[in-house]
């Protein structure tokens, strides 16, 4: 498991992003701009062949934007949803499902 810090790039490793997330990530949905040969990742599918759009400016970059997907999968709010992004990406915090789970709950919570 990538440690506080380390350099993790969430769409190189589906096994990590399908943990992260609580859901079974068969692949990316990708689109390229031809001009400028620049690849921006538009959705998330999940097994069953259920692709998941992205939100405006989440890119699964950093470890805040998988959190602020995994909380709308979850069912929250995209106000909720953006608190824990910030929170997370504010935070040093382990690229792990139980560190995720536990700023959820933090967050849930009010804390």
């Amino acid at each position: 498991m990538p440690s506080p810090g380390s350099a993790v790039t969430f769409t190189d490793d589906l096994s990590l992003l399908s943990r992260l997330l609580g859901h079974p990530v068969v692949s990316l949905e990708r689109e390229r701009a031809p001009m400028m040969d620049l690849e921006r990742i538009t959705a998330v599918v999940l097994a069953p062949d259920r692709a998941i759009p992205l939100p405006p400016n989440n890119v699964l970059r950093n470890l805040g934007e998988v959190a602020e997907l995994r909380a709308l999968l979850e069912g929250w709010s995209r106000q909720e949803a953006e608190t824990l992004k910030g929170r997370v990406r504010a935070g040093d915090l382990e690229a792990s499902p139980e560190a995720l789970e536990a700023e959820m709950l933090a967050v849930a919570q009010g804390l």
